[in-house]
């Protein structure tokens, strides 16, 4: 770590010299000056100092005109003035009215006086400099932040605890078909399907994460992302609500059903490059959130697409695969009903298994075959 740099400024040498000589004994880069004039040219032409230990009576600038000029050079320096008894007034009124850290009084009881002054100063300077670089990264952070919320296709929403609206990003805007909602109340102002969804959700509890899709009046399916946001310590609650569009990967499990069922192989293989271009996507924002109706349509049917991805063209869809697609079908119907009673999903991976060794075992089968 470099060592810290104090300017010491007194019209007295002996005094300033062994001034100096303390701190540098104690792993200080030290400067002198006898006078204000002579301080102000080192603090002008060198790099910033941590402490400026100044005496306040000097002639030609008082140690109270080299503070301002030196906070003028340097807002982050530290002051501490040195004084006799007899003009400790002008101290306090450094310390109160232009910023200086501490005072001294002369003659020192010790050396060890102004050392602690000193050090004080400068673990002072270092907060100040770590608050403040704290501060811009999280400036840098929020901007970071509020550019991602502003950019994403998702919609977002956020309520304070008083259901005041404080974030609405451009997408969330869009799928309400308001504008300049931030500041309005959430519940005069979102449509009631949402409303709903969050009053009932709260009602609840609303201090756990939620997932739950809703048709939307534009007849597209929302997956929408609940999540608390603690005020006060915890004793109120705010929320943030994510809003993701599943039409389309309901579009292609439906569409990719309906095409093993009428035998349509082409129709189904453009099913399966949709699927390969949304797999990432829905996997990395749905894991461990999605219900559990869709949660078990989507794994499966991404087992069979993946499947499916390496059988065409060489498979012909068959009677075999129809019969293996309704299976599946019914497995998840059946998984879904269970859910609803129990509460817990106990689909296996048995149950997803038996649709790929059927479909495998098309391998071996002409193409021809039924």
């Amino acid at each position: 770590m470099t060592a810290e740099r104090v300017l010491v400024v007194d019209d007295d040498e002996a005094l300033l010299n062994l001034m100096v000589l303390s701190l540098r004994r104690r792993g200080y880069q030290v400067e002198q000056a006898i006078d204000g004039f002579s301080a102000l040219k080192i603090l002008s032409s060198q790099p910033p100092f941590s402490v400026l230990l100044t005496d306040m009576m000097m002639p030609g600038m008082s140690g109270l005109e080299l503070l301002r000029e030196a906070r003028k050079l340097d807002k982050h320096i530290e002051v501490v003035v040195i004084t006799a008894a007899y003009d400790l007034d002008s101290a306090i009124s450094a310390l109160r009215a232009d910023g200086a850290y501490d005072y001294l009084l002369k003659p020192f009881e010790s050396m060890s006086q102004l050392l602690l002054a000193v050090e004080r100063a400068a673990a002072q300077r270092r907060l100040l400099l770590e608050r403040e670089q704290l501060q811009v990264q999280i400036q840098s952070e929020a901007e970071r932040l509020r550019a991602l919320i502003s950019n994403t296709g998702d919609a977002i929403l956020s309520a304070n605890a008083d259901g005041i609206l404080q974030i609405v990003n451009p997408a969330a805007a869009h799928l309400v078909g308001l504008n300049n909602l931030e500041g309005s109340p959430a519940f005069q102002t979102l449509p009631s399907n949402l409303v709903t969804l969050i009053k009932n959700w709260q009602a609840v509890g609303g201090n756990l994460p939620a997932v739950v899709e809703t048709p939307w009046p534009d007849g597209s399916i929302q997956m929408v992302s609940l999540t608390p946001i603690p005020e006060n310590g915890g004793a109120q609650w705010g929320w943030v609500a994510v809003l993701r569009d599943l039409t389309l990967a309901e579009h292609i499990l439906t569409d990719a059903i309906a095409a093993a069922e009428a035998e349509d192989l082409d129709r189904l293989h453009r099913q399966i490059l949709l699927a390969g271009a949304i797999r990432p996507f829905l996997q990395e924002v749905t894991t461990g959130l999605l219900p559990p109706k869709t949660a078990l349509e989507l794994d499966v049917f991404f087992e069979i697409m993946e499947l499916l991805d390496h059988l065409y063209p060489e498979v012909l869809l068959s009677g075999e695969m129809h019969r293996a697609f309704r299976k599946t079908r019914q497995i998840i119907a059946e998984e879904i009903e269970r859910t609803k009673v129990t509460g817990a999903a106990t689909i296996s991976e048995e149950d997803i298994l038996l649709f790929i060794d059927k479909a495998l075992s098309l391998r071996s089968r002409e193409p021809h075959e039924d």
